[in-house]
């Protein structure tokens, strides 16, 4: 039992360099806890007073919404995993609450135990010390390193006194561009199609692809603007309009909206993860369940799996209006965790789609949905 304690404790990124004989202290210092299916474990805001490894079963790590009276689903832990280990080291409050999903066995080393073990071995404390400097190091590091990433891979835009033409071309061959610069130069227009870094198509004008880059690389003055392809719809508004949808009925929305989010739904699972995405959906549903009674008409889950479930029956226009504020919030909500995502655009990229979802107002809908709950 203590060499699988042990083990346990050797992959724990807070334990993993402390040594044996230390290791042992503190293995024989876990108390075994064994809690029923849908008891609390952990409340969030209370004091941090004890560390927890999953020996058998799963739980669910839960946060509370500020201003509101529900929770939400961060992720869930399994056998094997931990939790709560910085508070055998700060004892702030908990930042989430911890709930049994099963009947669960859990090895416990309280903050208490754990102060007495480094207070008569100083080891435990200096190699603690170490590692908790060279993680908060490599924190902001790699924070630094993510923010550069997505600012090079994601370039907004600027102005070709910044970052000429040839600059440019090297900017989307080194970072396996899938899309397009756009280049303006006075009133004249241009673009470079890119994909996986290779250069497809130039456009400027009517001209030949060739003489229309010789032109575009002469010139010096103008601002030029990046459009990953991830990112983009691959239809534009005028192409919409020109395409009448026919008749409405349920069962067409319901298909136009099923098939809608699984494109969506795609483009936020490939730029922010299916975590990132999941949090931004069950805030956002939590936020508007008051204004919306039959939110629940419509399931969206990117994380632990993938699934959506749409309702069947008639789509008033409050569902309508409904569904473009829920995803309005999750496009702000991922807006503030990741840098780049301005690109992101509320069309689909499949003309019959975008065009009968347009003949509803949809995406009016959208570009007002945050009057609609001011």
């Amino acid at each position: 039992m203590k060499k699988q304690r042990i083990d346990q404790l050797k992959k724990i990124p807070l334990f993993s360099k402390v040594g044996d004989d230390e290791l042992e202290l503190i293995a024989d210092s876990l108390a075994t806890e064994v809690i029923g299916a849908g008891i609390q474990i952990i409340r969030e805001g209370d004091e941090g007073n004890s560390f927890y490894i999953i020996k058998e079963g799963t739980v669910k790590v839960c946060a509370r919404i500020e201003d509101e009276n529900e929770e939400i689903i961060l992720t869930r832990l399994k056998t094997g995993d931990h939790f709560g280990e910085m508070a055998l080291i700060s004892g702030e409050p908990r930042s989430a609450s911890i709930y049994a999903t099963t009947d669960v066995v859990l090895w416990k080393l309280d903050k208490k135990v754990f102060d007495d073990l480094i207070l008569h071995n100083p080891g435990i404390t200096l190699t603690l010390t170490h590692l908790l400097t060279q993680r908060l190091k490599s924190a902001n590091i790699a924070r630094k390193e993510t923010e550069a990433f997505y600012h090079k891979r994601f370039m907004p835009g600027g102005t070709l006194n910044d970052l000429g033409v040839i600059q440019l071309l090297k900017y989307a061959e080194e970072n396996s561009l899938s899309g397009k610069i756009m280049i303006f130069s006075g009133e004249e227009e241009a673009a470079f199609i890119y994909k996986k870094g290779i250069l497809e198509h130039v456009r400027y004008k009517d001209l030949e692809e060739d003489d229309a880059l010789d032109k575009i690389l002469d010139w010096t003055e103008g601002t030029f603007r990046v459009e990953p392809e991830s990112l983009q719809p691959t239809v534009t508004t005028e192409t919409i309009a020109a395409e009448p949808p026919g008749d409405v009925t349920a069962e067409k929305t319901h298909k136009a909206f099923k098939r809608y989010l699984e494109l969506k739904l795609r483009a936020f699972i490939h730029f922010a993860g299916p975590k990132i995405t999941q949090r931004a959906i069950n805030y956002a549903y939590h936020t508007h369940s008051a204004y919306f009674k039959n939110i629940s008409r419509v399931s969206i889950q990117t994380h632990p799996e993938y699934k959506i479930n749409i309702g069947e029956g008639p789509w008033p226009e409050k569902d309508i209006l409904m569904m473009a504020i829920i995803l309005r919030e999750v496009v702000s909500l991922i807006e503030r965790e990741m840098v780049g995502f301005e690109f992101w655009s509320p069309l689909c990229g499949e003309a019959e789609t975008d065009a009968y979802l347009s003949h509803l107002q949809f995406f009016d809908y959208f570009e007002q949905a945050m009057d609609f709950t001011r």
